[in-house]
């Protein structure tokens, strides 16, 4: 349930049954397949098999690129805590407007990754946290799941990503779950229900 998300000192009960949460959720993500979704993954899936060392050269050691993946994660949290829809979609705005910017400079395979990871990883992550959440306490969650400061190299923060991108639909979209399905894109959830 990603790699740099859990360390042995905080590795706990209720980090193993969200994470026993987190992977089960691929099973029913992948299962709940359109034809026609399965025929869009699998192609995703083509080009993400080298992941991991995309993003580490083309993201991760671009600076540009780098700052702007920081930029995208400052503005998911902040229009996360906006106490009113104004503030929450004029910071998201800037959040899909600096991914946007990013994207048009990647190539193919490092924009597939980026949205394969959002997607897939990031929507367990958000089924991880909200069961966590529902076994520990807020104070715990926050700790856990919502850490400003961290920027992980590799695939790891698309994790981070999608999870904020779906707190947000719950925010934005009440009940927009129900008809969510791979590939299904967050961003553009997000902007339609902006």
């Amino acid at each position: 349930a990603g790699g740099e998300h859990f360390t042995v000192d905080s590795y706990s009960e209720e980090f193993h049954i969200a994470t026993l949460f987190h992977e089960s959720f691929h099973a029913w993500q992948f299962s709940m397949m359109t034809a026609e979704g399965q025929e869009k993954m699998a192609h995703l899936m083509a080009t993400v098999e080298d992941a991991e060392q995309i993003v580490t050269e083309e993201i991760d050691s671009v600076p540009k690129h780098r700052q702007s993946l920081q930029n995208e994660l400052k503005y998911l949290y902040t229009a996360h805590r906006a106490k009113d829809r104004e503030g929450l979609v004029a910071a998201l705005a800037k959040a899909l407007d600096e991914e946007s910017a990013r994207r048009e400079r990647l190539s193919e395979a490092a924009v597939s990754a980026e949205k394969f990871y959002e997607t897939v990883e990031g929507t367990a992550r958000y089924v991880e946290s909200k069961t966590y959440l529902a076994l520990t306490d807020v104070e715990s969650y926050r700790r856990a799941y919502l850490n400003e400061d961290a920027y992980s190299k590799g695939t790891e923060k698309y994790y981070r990503i999608g999870m904020m991108k779906a707190l947000l639909l719950d925010r934005l979209a009440l009940g927009w779950q129900k008809d969510f399905a791979l590939p299904d894109d967050l961003s553009e959830r997000l902007r339609a229900a902006m």
